[in-house]
């Protein structure tokens, strides 16, 4: 990990602990007579309501299909640009996608090959 990255991980720790540490408060302030029990109780029942409202939203805004070019799986979220979603980085290019799927480039793919979905989608 890069010192950038490891800055901006400890840094995302340290929000992470005071939203809790925040939420943890609003619970108590209603009850301070709650066990531990039953705090970490409110805070799963948060995370499965938030849970369930992420799934939503990724359902309304995440569209997928299949690149016209390389036939591989593509998405996109909202109105951003089509991505091979086989594996992280998620490259835009289907060459990129081939090494980052399988390690190795598909020669066979044109350089110039861009996640496309099939005509007639957009």
């Amino acid at each position: 990990m890069s010192d950038a990255a490891f800055l901006a991980a400890t840094e995302d720790h340290v929000r992470i602990v005071r939203e809790a540490r925040h939420i943890v408060r609003q619970i108590l302030a209603d009850n301070t007579d709650l066990s531990g029990n039953e705090v970490l109780c409110h805070l799963d029942e948060l995370v499965a309501e938030a849970s369930a409202e992420a799934k939503r939203v990724a359902t309304e805004l995440v569209e997928e299909s299949a690149c016209r070019h390389c036939g591989h799986s593509i998405m996109r979220v909202g109105d951003s640009t089509w991505r091979h979603d086989a594996a992280m980085p998620m490259s835009r290019g289907c060459r990129a996608a081939s090494f980052d799927r399988d390690g190795t480039w598909d020669d066979s793919l044109d350089r110039a090959w861009k996640a496309t979905p099939p005509k007639g989608r957009r």
